[in-house]
Order: C-alpha cells, then structure tokens, then sequence
C-alpha cells in the first residue's frame, strides 16, 4: 500500500510539470494584472466639468440667397424635408435652451438679420424672404459668411449654419477660386478670437426642393427634385458634442445621410479585449482579466499566419458607421499585421464587412458586453510585441461623394442626375476646416489602443530530459510492482 501512495505522488509532481492550458486563459498572471491595474489607472479620463457643457446660447444662422428659395417654397404648395428639418432643430433648441437664449438669423454677403422664431420657419417662405430680405437676392461667399459668424462667437455658445454650401465663383478662374475658399476658410478657423478646442459637426441631408437652382454662370435651371443642403454645428468640443447628440436622433426621419465631427482631442478607448474563441485561427490564451495582453500558443503546430478578434467599443467616436468599418481609416505600428476585417456587434453575432454573420462564442460573451465592434487582426505565428492600433482622422469619403468631381462643374446639373445630389466646391470647404485643425498641432488619430502579444514559453532542454527521466522512472516503478505481485502468487 505505502508503494501505491508513492506511485500516487509522483504522478502527482509528474502532472505539475507542464503549465496547464486551463489555467492560460483566465488570469494567470497576479503580477501582470497588477501592471494592467496600475495602467488603466493612470488612463482614466477624469469627469467632465459640468461648466464646459454649458450651452449659453444657440445661434441658428439661415444662408438667404435665391439658391435656398428652392428649399421654402409656400408651405401649402410643398412642405419640404428641410423645413421639416430645420423647424425641429428650432424647437429642440428651444426647448432645451429656452426661446430667449435660441436666436435665428438670415445671413448673406451684405446683410446679417436677426427674424422672430415664434413660429419657426412656418412663416418663412419664398415670398417672405424676399420681401423682409431683399438684399438676399444676391450670392453668398463662404469663407466671408464663416468668418463673420465666427468672429462674432462667444466661448460657451453654439453655432448653427445651415445652408446648400455652393461655391459661387468671383471674377477668378474656377480653380484658383476653389482653392482661395479653401485656404480663407483655414483661415477664418485659425483666427478665432475666443478659440478653445474648438470642433465642427457637420449633418448632411437631401430634401424635397421648388424652385431654380444657380449653376456657376449664375444660369437658371429648372426641374430639379432634390437637393442636398448641410447644417455645420460648431463651439467648443464639448457643447459641440452635447449638442449634436441631442439633435441628430430626432433629424434622422428627415433624410439625413450622413455626419462627420471635426475634432481636436483624441478619445481614450478604456474597453477592448482580445478574443480568445471567436474568429480566430490559431490557440490564444489571455493573460489578464482586461484582455489586452495575449499568448498564441503551440505557434509551430498552426499555420504561417493567425487571425486573432478584438472586441472594442466605439460609442464615443463621433463618426458614420462607414468610417468605422473602413480599413483604409486604420494604421498599425508595424507591417508585419494587418486589419482584415471590422465587424459590428450585433446581440450575440458579429456582422462583418461582406454580410456574414458569425456567432460571438460563449468563452467571449462578458468580454463583448460593453463593445460595438470587433477588429479582425492577421499576424505571423511568431510575433512577439506589441500591437498599436490607431484610427486616424481622414476626411470621410462622402465628403468626396457629395462634391462634384474637380475639373467639373454643374453647368449640366438639369440632365446629370448624380449632380443633382452634389454640391459644387463644398470639399474645399471641408478641407479648409481640417487643414486649420492640423495647423494647431491637435491630434490627427481618433483613438490609439495597444495590444501586447507573446509566444508560449518552450520548454529548455534540461527541462524537457528532466520530464522524460521522471516518465521513465514512474514507468520502472509501476513495472516493478506489478513484477512484485505476480511473484508472490
């Protein structure tokens, strides 16, 4: 009986020789979840002071020139989206501002006139504007109208552009004048007096239009369905963001396509988590609880390459769906991996770029709770280091889409249909806001998470002639007492 208890425990120190798959992955590591802790520590965003949320006020400003006629036309005629649209704005504004802090005005190149919001736009119509506003009847240059309204904005107060955005060119070439507005925007971003991380929201929206449309002659066309317009929302980063949170879910029902936010800080992504069951390819073991430190294991027993999900949560990054899922939007630290794949979370599934939908394995469910997205990364088997992930911030690329092509105009606006849902110059406008944005020196990337990956420690050598001599000798034991045994019957 004393051999057997022998025979017992040296299996016993046998089994603990090798590290057990089991215990990689839950938190084997107490050391390093004390180093995650700390990290996560000194990462934590403080709270927002409720005085920089503090909308003092709203400024609505309305572009009157004939070019938006075609957006009011009498309201028992057609009542348009973009009434629909801007009346909702007003009273949301209204509503959470109050009447007397929610202003409107009717802006053009010679004039800026503050109109009554009792009835939102429901008296405002063609025929009203051009009798309260007859020097509207003119053309409206951007870069001028950008700049009026943002030297005349106070730290704490919101402003509201709404306009067609059409570039309308001078006495210069076409070219030359695209790129005037573009860097006179730049610059009217750049100087603003009371400037303090500024950023800009812009909606994008197509609606119902009556009425004549202005092409770069000052031509009239007719016959024209619809047409897109853009509200640009823009303060101080925080009331930006409160702002346009508050509004953008109750303009959706009215054609909104669209939205981009033009900000200047980079977000701190807290919650992300490798996968270690779901679309992979490849053996993972997680070396924390928080999941951004990983193992491949038994590398030399896959293939040259593995796939290994990350899930993250992107709520708070103020872009489209589109930009999210679009790999060209990331960069990584090195060549050596890849983004293959942005999928969006959907309950338990993942719905990827192409469609498919994949199930969320039950090992990964606490760690996909919190999260919006899963990022698919490719890398060798044999990488060791550290992952860097970032999303910079591009110009999204229906931007590109609204804008009429460069060297193109909208002179054949009446017979090219995609025109109609262009805007002519609006681009520029757009790059003179980013380019004044990077000339500050803010930050380029939305986001930037690091993940660490390591290699299964290999057995030494000596380890390894140490596990074989104590295999050989647990096998001479038993031998011998089964040898034993039978001599004695």
């Amino acid at each position: 009986m004393n051999k057997l208890y022998i025979l017992i425990f040296l299996v016993a120190i046998f089994s603990c020789e090798r590290r057990s798959t089991e215990d990689s992955s839950s938190v084997i590591d107490k050391k390093e979840k004390n180093i995650v802790s700390e990290v996560d520590t000194l990462n934590v965003v403080p709270k927002t002071n409720d005085k920089k949320n503090y909308i003092a006020k709203v400024k609505i400003y309305l572009e009157n020139t004939l070019s938006m006629y075609g957006y009011l036309p009498e309201k028992k005629v057609l009542n348009t989206d973009f009434r629909n649209a801007v009346n909702e704005l007003i009273i949301n504004s209204k509503t959470n501002y109050s009447e007397d802090n929610t202003d409107l005005f009717l802006i053009n190149n010679t004039s800026n006139r503050s109109v009554s919001i009792k009835d939102n736009l429901d008296n405002i119509d063609e025929e009203t504007l051009g009798r309260l506003y007859k020097k509207g009847r003119g053309t409206s240059d951007f870069d001028e109208l950008f700049k009026k309204i943002l030297l005349d904005w106070k730290k704490g107060e919101i402003i509201v552009f709404i306009a067609d955005f059409i570039y309308s060119p001078k006495s210069t070439d076409v070219e030359t004048g695209l790129d005037q507005l573009r860097m006179n925007i730049a610059s009217a971003f750049q100087n603003i007096p009371s400037s303090e991380a500024i950023a800009t929201s812009i909606l994008h929206f197509e609606s119902t239009f009556k009425g004549t449309y202005y092409d770069v002659d000052n031509t009239e066309r007719e016959s024209i369905k619809k047409r897109p317009y853009y509200i640009f929302i823009i303060g101080n980063e925080d009331n930006v963001g409160k702002y346009t949170k508050e509004v953008s879910p109750k303009l959706k029902r009215y054609n909104l396509k669209n939205n981009y936010q033009i900000i200047p800080s980079e977000i701190q992504i807290r919650e992300f988590s490798a996968l270690p069951f779901t679309l992979n390819k490849g053996q993972f073991a997680l070396n924390s609880s928080k999941g951004k430190t990983v193992t491949i294991e038994n590398a030399l027993n896959q293939g040259s390459s593995v796939e290994l999900a990350v899930s993250i949560n992107l709520d708070d990054i103020p872009i489209s769906e589109d930009y999210l899922i679009d790999l060209e939007n990331y960069t990584l630290n090195t060549n050596k991996a890849k983004i293959v794949d942005v999928g969006k979370i959907e309950d338990n599934q993942i719905r990827l770029k192409d469609g498919t939908l994949k199930n969320i394995n039950p090992g990964d469910m606490s760690r996909t709770e919190n999260s919006t997205h899963v990022l698919l990364l490719s890398l060798p088997n044999t990488y060791n280091g550290n992952i860097e992930i970032t999303l910079d911030k591009n110009i999204p690329k229906w931007i590109d889409n609204v804008s009429i092509k460069e060297g193109e105009d909208d002179r054949d606006v009446e017979t090219n249909v995609l025109k109609q849902s262009q805007t002519f110059g609006f681009k520029h406008i757009v790059e003179g806001i980013t380019e004044a944005q990077k000339k500050s020196g803010k930050s380029n990337q939305y986001f930037q998470i690091t993940l660490k990956v390591n290699q299964e420690k290999a057995s030494t050598g000596l380890g390894t002639i140490v596990s074989w001599f104590i295999f050989l000798l647990i096998l001479f034991i038993i031998g011998m007492i089964i040898y034993k045994n039978k001599q004695r019957k």
